[in-house]
Order: C-alpha cells, then sequence, then structure tokens
C-alpha cells in the first residue's frame, strides 16, 4: 500500500481545458490574433501556461513572432489575468475523484499536488473544488522559482537594460523532479520528528520507514510519466484525461525497475492500492484494473 500519492492536477483530478482554451483566445483576440477551437488546447496543456499560449499563437499567428518579439510575454500577463479571474467557470472535477480521495484521506494515505499550473490559480481551483480535502502541499508554477524573475536583462554590448524578449521557462517545472525529491525528503524528514516526544511532534501518522517506492504519481500524460521515472517512483497512468492514447506503447519502451498502473476510473486505483502487486523488473509491465 502507497503511504503518499502525488497527482497531477489538470487532465487528472480536473477537467480545466475549456477554461484554459478560454482565457488563451482571449489573451489572443485581445491581441487581433484568432483564436483556435477549444479542443485544440487538450494537446497544449501541460507545460504550463506560457508553454500553452506561445504553442497557441504558433497556430492561430506563426509570423506574429517576428513582428514583435515581445508578443509571448505580452500573451501569458493577459492569459494569466483572465484566468485568475475566470479559474472555474466551465471546469469539472472527474467522475469518482472527490470520493477517492475521501478515501484515501480517512486511510491515512498523504496527499500531494504537483502541477505546471500556476501556483497562484491552482489554489484557487483547489480550494474550489475540494474544500474537505487535506492536501500535504500544493506545488505549482512559481515566477520566484525561476534564478532570473526580472522583467528587463541588460544589453552589456550597448551598456543598457531592455525587454526580456521571450518568457523564462520554470526551471522545476515537470518532468523535472526536483519537487518529487523535494516532497520525499521531506516525509523522510517529517517522519523522523514523530520520534521526538516535545510538543512539536508533527504527524503522528507519518511512517518513519517511509521511503520512495511508498509513492505514487499518478498522471495522464507523458511529462507526468517521464516525472515519475525521473524520481525513480511508480506511476499511475489515468486513460481519461489529455494524455497521448498512444502512452501505452511509450511505457512499453522505456527501461525502468518501477511500476506502472493504468487506471481507467477512479475506483481501480484503490482496487490497486489495497491489492498491490509488486514491482517489475527491467522493461516495466503494465498492470491495468
Amino acid at each position: 500500500m502507497y503511504k503518499a500519492i502525488i497527482f497531477d492536477f489538470d487532465g487528472t483530478l480536473v477537467d480545466t481545458v475549456q477554461d484554459i482554451g478560454s482565457a488563451a483566445n482571449h489573451a489572443l483576440t485581445y491581441y487581433k490574433f484568432n483564436s483556435i477551437p477549444l479542443n485544440e488546447y487538450t494537446h497544449l496543456v501541460g507545460r504550463g501556461m506560457k508553454q500553452t499560449i506561445t504553442s497557441a499563437l504558433a497556430l492561430s499567428a506563426p509570423y506574429a513572432r517576428s513582428e514583435n518579439p515581445q508578443i509571448d510575454r505580452l500573451l501569458y500577463e493577459k492569459i494569466h489575468e483572465y484566468y485568475k479571474e475566470h479559474p472555474f467557470s466551465y471546469s469539472k472535477v472527474y467522475p469518482g475523484i472527490l470520493s477517492l480521495l475521501k478515501q484515501l484521506q480517512a486511510s491515512g494515505t498523504m496527499l500531494y499536488i504537483i502541477s505546471n499550473k500556476d501556483e497562484d490559480i491552482l489554489s484557487k481551483i483547489v480550494s474550489h473544488f475540494f474544500s474537505e480535502i487535506t492536501f500535504h502541499k500544493i506545488v505549482g508554477i512559481n515566477a520566484e522559482n525561476n534564478p532570473d524573475t526580472n522583467d528587463k536583462i541588460t544589453d552589456k554590448t550597448n551598456n543598457k537594460t531592455i525587454d526580456k524578449p521571450t518568457l523564462t521557462p520554470d526551471i522545476y517545472a515537470k518532468p523535472n523532479p526536483y519537487n518529487v525529491l523535494k516532497i520525499i525528503e521531506e516525509l523522510k524528514e517529517l517522519s523522523n520528528k514523530t520520534n521526538v516526544k516535545d510538543d512539536k511532534k508533527i504527524d503522528a501518522k507519518i511512517d518513519p520507514m517511509i521511503m520512495a517506492k511508498d509513492i505514487l504519481f499518478v498522471g495522464d500524460s507523458e511529462i507526468d510519466f517521464l516525472t515519475a521515472q525521473n524520481a525513480k517512483i511508480d506511476f499511475g497512468f489515468v486513460s481519461w484525461g489529455y494524455g497521448s492514447k498512444n502512452l501505452k506503447s511509450v511505457f512499453l519502451k522505456s527501461v525502468s525497475t518501477n511500476k506502472i498502473i493504468v487506471i481507467d476510473h477512479a475506483q481501480s486505483l484503490l482496487d490497486h492500492i489495497y491489492s498491490p502487486i509488486g514491482i517489475s523488473m527491467g522493461v516495466p509491465k503494465i498492470h491495468k484494473k
């Protein structure tokens, strides 16, 4: 049984693509570009809003960037502004997810979210849909994660300050395993503190023997799979999300000692957790419930 589960968000817990697409189209039309069909956004989400709006612009107006090098940044500011004001107009929790989270919470499983969504917006949506659930940590894209968050850069040749021409990607975004590994280390630290008999005892439910093998990452995309693989933890692939339906072939081509679980509905994740199958070795076996 897993002691902690880390969930992706978009396409895993909540269907958010219509709100993301609406915000992106608002940004595009604000700057006089054509909107793109909402169903196209299922292929554009997963790497964060910066990448989403950059990809949307490429479909809407492929040559716009050459005419205005600042357009990516302007579009990102507009999509963020609109999405923050309209974060869940159309979004819906996937069937069975709330019940799943409640059961996991009741069993003492520690719950986390790691997403490439902007963290301020992510927190608003989580609070709206999952007020009954205690997530131990919610991690999203945060400008503070970037080594250079200023809007200006120095042109050393002309000794002057100019606007950044492009957006800076978040250096800790998935599939970088940094945030997963950080959670693992924090769990180990907390488990050590449970043995300290004082008023600052953290959480008696934390198992002092928790290790990477006790943690499952659940997501809907190749990005999530690569995150789990890079962190060397087991992966649960939800088949209802935005990920490629050909991901199973990607799994079979990978070389990993970690288990891969294919989850076709929320209840099947519970079935697997309470009836675990042993970790596969070499090319991972796909366990389907």
